[in-house]
């Protein structure tokens, strides 16, 4: 016996009803799904970028060298500078008398990249001072080089030429407003102590060079320049050599482990 038509109508709108309501389920889910793999997608990017952030501290950054050249003694600044832009340090010495920008190679040192955007390498007389301030307005990360050699021999003209720097470079900053993190970088270790000359990424005279940075950072001349410069920047301690690229590698890998704890304190 024929159904009714109403009947028929009900079949087909519950069918038509359920259909849709199915559709719409699966879309929902598809959704949903597409929501997942964004949500995914973008942690990864995330923990990429930490990632990167964390094994490359100084991406990006614009990096002042600075610091006296006195008594025809160069800090070695222009030597790093050289090497991280080149690859190999200088086969001599040119002093640096007008400030010069280099272009920074990618050095892949154990788990971490240096890969600055610049260096800013300052000349190291008393007349480039005003060219000095220009220069810290523009840099992200401050290397300040002095020579271990020169600076435990206690010389009073030498400590009163870096007392005088270090307040010029504290009211700059002050007056800028900037807090970036400030490198005590200790060059020439190696005619402190000869041994110094074998430095290299990883050996046994890491624990050696961190006593030399101990006693550094206990003297009256460091802990005056924490409290003028550390008012608004941290300051941090680098000493090494750069007779040799070996030597050279070492002290960039550990500025890098200093940059890297500066900058997981200050997100963290």
């Amino acid at each position: 016996m024929p159904l009714p038509v109403i009947v028929i109508w009900a079949l087909v709108s519950a069918a038509t009803a359920g259909g849709a309501a199915t559709a719409a389920a699966r879309r929902k889910k598809k959704q949903r799904e597409e929501e997942e793999r964004e949500k995914r997608r973008k942690n990864r990017q995330v923990q990429k970028q930490r990632r990167e952030k964390e094994n490359s501290p100084l991406k990006g950054k614009k990096i002042l060298f600075i610091g006296p050249h006195i008594d025809g003694c160069p800090p070695g600044k222009t030597t790093l500078a050289t090497f991280l832009s080149k690859g190999n340090l200088p086969s001599k010495y040119e002093a640096t008398l007008n400030v010069v920008t280099l272009p920074v190679q990618i050095f892949k040192l154990e788990d971490m990249e240096f890969n600055a955007d610049k260096i800013i390498d300052e000349s190291g007389s008393e007349h480039k001072y005003p060219s000095w301030k220009s220069s810290i307005k523009e840099a992200d990360i401050i290397f300040y080089f002095i020579r271990i050699d020169k600076f435990l021999e206690e010389n009073e003209k030498y400590e009163s030429r870096i007392r005088n720097e270090i307040g010029l470079i504290a009211k700059w900053l002050t007056n800028s407003n900037k807090k970036e993190p400030f490198f005590i970088i200790g060059s020439h270790c190696d005619l402190v102590d000869s041994d110094f000359s074998n430095l290299s990424i990883d050996n046994s005279l890491s624990n050696k060079i961190l006593e030399l940075e101990n006693k550094i950072d206990k003297t009256p001349l460091i802990q005056d320049i924490k409290k003028k410069i550390g008012t608004g920047s941290k300051v941090r301690i680098v000493c090494g050599s750069l007779e040799s690229e070996a030597t050279a590698k070492n002290m960039t890998h550990r500025i890098l482990k200093e940059a890297f704890g500066f900058f997981r304190e200050t997100t963290s």
